[in-house]
């Protein structure tokens, strides 16, 4: 299945696929996608996507850019801390990307709080800094998952090998 798949990138002259852009991992298929996952990832294909399997995501998460759909908020910063987390809006059909923890301080008092890198949805990503989550309109771009991971964008924002280090 993953030399199939690699193939059919070949073809397209593409070594980029992204997971479950409209779906998601059933958790019977979790190993053999991790399998598929780490073959294409030694054949140098980039790799990213979302999913709400917590089993693939804490497998998968270190290797590539594979991101927790987490429905609330508050549960956020469970997770952030060790890998890439999105929490989406469906009203405004957008996704605030969350990777890592710090501290922020509020008057005297520091509190722990997730770090953020940016909002996708629809046609375009934004980047801001925290803790205003107000994109500035000279740092909106076409969502373009290539174009992200090439600019270290979005999803991309943050290394791997920090998370993996757990930095």
């Amino acid at each position: 299945m993953a030399s199939a798949i690699l193939m059919e990138l070949l073809d397209r002259n593409e070594l980029f696929l992204q997971w479950f852009a409209w779906g998601d991992c059933p958790s019977a298929m979790t190993e053999k996608i991790t399998w598929i996952i780490t073959k294409l990832k030694e054949a140098k294909v980039v790799q990213c996507g979302f999913t709400r399997n917590i089993a693939l995501w804490k497998k998968v998460r270190r290797i590539i850019y594979m991101g927790l759909t987490v429905e609330d908020e508050n549960k956020v910063v469970d997770y952030c801390e060790h890998g890439l987390v999105g929490c989406p809006d469906y009203e405004i059909g957008k996704v605030r990307i969350y990777h890592g923890t710090m501290e922020v301080k509020i008057g005297s008092t520091v509190i722990p709080a997730h770090r953020s890198s940016g909002g996708c949805g629809g046609s375009w990503v934004e980047e801001y800094e925290e803790p205003e989550y107000e994109a500035q309109p000279d740092r909106i771009f076409e969502a373009n998952c290539i174009m992200c991971s090439k600019r270290k964008r979005g999803c991309f924002a943050y290394n791997l090998v920090e998370v993996l280090d757990g930095k």
